[in-house]
């Protein structure tokens, strides 16, 4: 394993997210009692007191001031630390950063992310697929803003200001979507499936 070295780390790449069209809501779909979608706290929640180590990630308007109060109770633990506020593409950059964070980071260490729901799902969806576990994993929504979504039919993964029921178009294959309930803890993503899949367009 790699010697604890408390740094920041800062990786100007990024990859590009597809945008879509603003959404309208489906007719016939029926809301489901129940969703998949976490629900935030209101306060971001407290420094996991047991790590030995934290990766701290903090996306769009108000991360700084939740990553310092984090970083302030890290104590003379080690911390890796990646923010970014000021672009649209800063949840892109702080994936791309995240990766070889997480693969540096020692056993015991945490993960702390305050950023947009949407890159807190996406995040946290590629923590779970580096290894990590929910117990390592707190988030804080700082803001609401589009929703991360994967089309079912030509698994295009992109943006869209929808939430389940509403209707969106899919930049990668065109057709009219719904936007479902189902979040992928895989892919930290939304499920949306074809809007005529019921029979008939609205």
């Amino acid at each position: 394993m790699p010697a604890e070295n408390p740094r920041r780390i800062i990786d100007p790449m990024h990859e590009t997210t597809a945008s879509a069209s603003r959404p309208r809501r489906h007719r016939r779909f029926v809301a489901s009692a129940r969703t998949s979608l976490p629900t935030w706290p209101d306060a971001p929640p407290p420094l996991d007191e047991a790590g030995r180590g934290f990766v701290l990630v903090g996306t769009g308007r108000g991360a700084a001031a939740v990553l310092d109060g984090w970083r302030a109770r890290a104590g003379d633990r080690p911390v890796l630390a990646f923010r970014d506020e000021n672009t649209e593409e800063s949840g892109d950059r702080a994936a791309v950063w995240l990766e070889p964070a997480l693969a540096s980071a020692r056993t015991g260490w945490r993960l702390m992310i305050a950023a947009p729901a949407a890159d807190v799902l996406r995040l946290s969806a590629l923590a779970r697929r580096a290894g990590m576990i929910e117990a390592e994993i707190r988030a804080f929504a700082v803001q609401d803003g589009v929703s991360p979504l994967v089309c079912v039919h030509c698994r295009t993964d992109f943006e869209a200001e929808g939430e389940p029921g509403d209707e969106v178009d899919c930049p990668g294959c065109g057709l009219r979507l719904v936007v479902h309930q189902h979040l992928s803890r895989r892919l930290g993503r939304l499920a949306a499936f074809v809007a005529d899949a019921e029979g008939g367009r609205p």
